[in-house]
């Protein structure tokens, strides 16, 4: 009776494993390469491949721009072949200890880099020891949070996700 109980464990961890085996070959969808390619289309021409993580249920590709001085970050999900979150930060440029721009000069610059934006956070926030206006706003197709420098206009950094 016991080695009935021992044999019956044995072939459903067996099963198991093999269904976990399927799964993640069905996961594989999208490999290194072609996670680079999609993520191309999101960057300019100009940002030269960093690296690609694999993850296990996504790629984060980086790129980097040493004209522009940003660095890119696209996800691109290994089952759906979407890309799910894209984030940029330039290198080279921080907040500022001066505020030029008042909340609606934010909103406008939010607007004229996306539309259809609905600004549903913004605030004046300290990033190692820079002033900073942080964006949170939504479209219809993504989320997405800016940082922009409250003297120049200047996005810092951009987080979307589709």
């Amino acid at each position: 009776m016991m080695k009935t109980n021992k044999k019956k464990m044995l072939g459903v961890m067996l099963a198991s494993l093999i269904s976990f085996g399927a799964a993640t070959t069905a996961l594989a969808a999208v490999t290194a390469d072609s996670a680079q390619e999609i993520a191309k289309k999101w960057i300019p021409a100009g940002a030269v491949h960093v690296l690609t993580e694999d993850d296990v249920t996504a790629y984060e590709v980086t790129f980097f721009d040493n004209v522009a001085k940003i660095k890119y970050e696209i996800e691109i999900d290994k089952l759906t072949e979407k890309v799910t979150e894209v984030k940029t930060k330039l290198t080279n440029s921080h907040g500022s200890n001066t505020i030029s721009l008042s909340r609606n000069d934010i909103t406008e610059i939010t607007l004229k880099e996306f539309p259809d934006a609905i600004i549903r956070k913004m605030r004046l926030a300290s990033d190692d020891g820079y002033q900073v206006y942080e964006v949170k706003f939504t479209t219809d197709t993504m989320r997405g949070e800016l940082e922009i420098n409250p003297e120049t206009g200047v996005i810092l950094e951009r987080k979307l996700k589709y």
